[in-house]
């Protein structure tokens, strides 16, 4: 349930994470259960893309100064957590994105085997 007032970018956020989990479970050939590191952290890279695609394609009339820096700090917080199934997943799952430069190609890649490329 997403509570009335979280602001927009959190809210997307959210939603793209959550749709992600869908994605996984209605999408013919994945797994009905993928390692939890490897599930959430290509959750937490959709989320992730999201925003860092908020942040290049703003306009400034559209985002108010403290829409900007609260954007920067839900990015730098992603990066920084600490936690190991959800911040060591989204590193993972970022650099093996960055590495093959195709979000299809690491999700069929996830279909296929569970896990990320190692790269």
């Amino acid at each position: 349930m997403i509570l009335h007032g979280l602001p927009f970018d959190m809210t997307a956020y959210i939603l793209a994470h959550e749709a992600t989990h869908a994605y996984f479970k209605l999408h013919e050939g994945f797994p009905s259960s993928l390692p939890a590191q490897v599930e959430e952290g290509t959750c937490q890279l959709m989320g992730y893309l999201y925003l860092q695609y908020r942040k290049v394609m703003a306009t400034p009339d559209e985002s108010s100064q403290h829409a900007i820096q609260l954007r920067d700090w839900y990015i730098q917080s992603l990066v920084e957590d600490t936690s190991p199934v959800y911040g060591d997943g989204l590193r993972a799952a970022l650099h093996a994105f960055n590495a093959v430069n195709s979000l299809q190609f690491l999700l069929d890649h996830i279909r296929e085997t569970s896990g990320f490329p190692r790269v």
